[in-house]
């Protein structure tokens, strides 16, 4: 018999005030590839910076970036927020 992990509350206490911490961001605020992939994981969507960076050069949907100055990539919270699934500010 294959024995279950389960989530312990200090874990859920984590991921809780984590997830609260991301929606304290304004949505218009950006975020580099590095920080993108931390939030969408913690929102429940892991992925890591280098895939982000191949969906960029080939794949059309994954979330929205912006590209400023001189090829600087930066991803607007509220887009992760809405790639992930979710929208609004509270959870």
């Amino acid at each position: 018999m294959l024995a279950t992990r389960l989530t312990a509350p200090a874990e859920i206490t984590t991921l809780a005030s984590k997830a609260a911490h991301i929606f304290a961001i304004p949505g218009e605020a950006q975020v580099n590839t590095v920080r993108a992939a931390e939030i969408l994981t913690t929102l429940g969507f892991p992925v890591a910076p280098a895939t982000l960076m191949k969906w960029r050069s080939v794949r059309s949907d994954g979330p929205r970036f912006s590209k400023v100055g001189t090829g600087r990539v930066v991803y607007r919270v509220a887009d992760l927020r809405t790639y992930a699934g979710l929208t609004g500010n509270v959870l």
